[in-house]
């Protein structure tokens, strides 16, 4: 299968695992990040997320060579702004630019890089959003405001391009939690990641599959 993967760069994370596992099994991985890892691949680019049109410039270099994608990956930033509680104390000071730049990161790219994706795309190719699953009613990282709620948004993009692409693609999103101290519990919990991803079929289109241990 042709994969591409936004976010698959660094070693030791999911997103460099997933790929280097893909490619092991025979898969024509490409990858896409927002530095230069200096690996010589030519299916591994890097581009400033922060300019959109070098982005979708580089991702379409990126593809250039395939007539179709089977699965593009968006593994984007894990944390995001504001987080942490001195955001929400009377003292804080708001920065309105790094809001908009966890928008951008968490909404605005998935969604231009997924349109960018789908004119690669026929029936059964596969866009996959990496997501939380963390409730509004919760007692713990009650300060991840950023986080949370721009993956919420996230979730209701991913919801729309799964009703209403016009390429009859499958779109989902992943909500898992790596332990990345614990490496046994990670990679138990990445090869059910990995596994979802290669095999979900339609019935999961538009829906959200947390996996935990």
């Amino acid at each position: 299968m042709n994969i591409v993967v936004v976010g698959g760069g660094e070693p030791g994370k999911f997103g460099n695992d997933f790929c280097n596992l893909a490619r092991e099994q025979g898969h024509n991985v490409f990858i896409l990040s927002h530095k230069d890892y200096k690996n010589n691949d030519p299916k591994h680019l890097h581009t400033d997320y922060a300019e959109r049109q070098f982005v979708v410039e580089t991702f379409n270099q990126l593809v250039n060579g395939i007539d179709n994608i089977d699965i593009f990956i968006y593994n984007g930033p894990g944390e995001g702004y504001p987080s942490g509680p001195e955001y929400f104390k009377s003292t804080a000071k708001i920065n309105s630019m790094a809001w908009h730049i966890n928008l951008y990161i968490t909404v605005i790219l998935p969604h231009v890089l997924s349109i960018e994706a789908l004119k690669k795309m026929s029936k059964g190719s596969k866009i996959v959003f990496l997501t939380t699953s963390m409730p509004l009613d919760r007692d713990d990282y009650t300060d991840m405001a950023g986080y949370a709620g721009l993956k919420a948004a996230q979730t209701h993009l991913m919801v729309a391009l799964a009703h209403h692409n016009d390429k009859e693609a499958i779109v989902s999103s992943v909500a898992p939690h790596f332990p990345y101290e614990d490496r046994p519990a990670y990679l138990k919990i990445f090869n059910k990641v990995y596994d979802y991803i290669l095999t979900f079929d339609e019935s999961k289109s538009g829906c959200i599959e947390p996996i935990h241990w």
